[in-house]
């Protein structure tokens, strides 16, 4: 289903959606786990390289790890903002 290496993954149980984080492009997608659809949500032009990833069902945050840099960005899903 993806072209890039996945390196990170957690889910979202109330609408049944996994969020995955990129290594090899610093993008987080959206997959439907329900079905087959996947959808961007976002890309880090600033990382590295993304590896863990966490969701915040109640904050609807995505928190991903830049293995490389040390770093760890929080995006906002009401924002928009990393």
């Amino acid at each position: 289903m993806f072209r890039n290496i996945c390196s990170g993954i957690d889910f979202d149980a109330a609408s049944h959606a996994a969020y995955v984080a990129t290594s090899d492009s610093n993008e987080i997608y959206r997959v439907d786990v329900q079905g087959t659809d996947s959808k961007f949500v976002a890309r880090i032009p600033n990382a590295t390289k993304l590896g863990p990833l966490a969701f915040d069902e109640v904050g609807r945050n995505i928190y991903v790890a830049d293995v490389a840099a040390g770093a760890i960005y929080q995006y906002s899903m009401a924002t928009k903002v990393f």
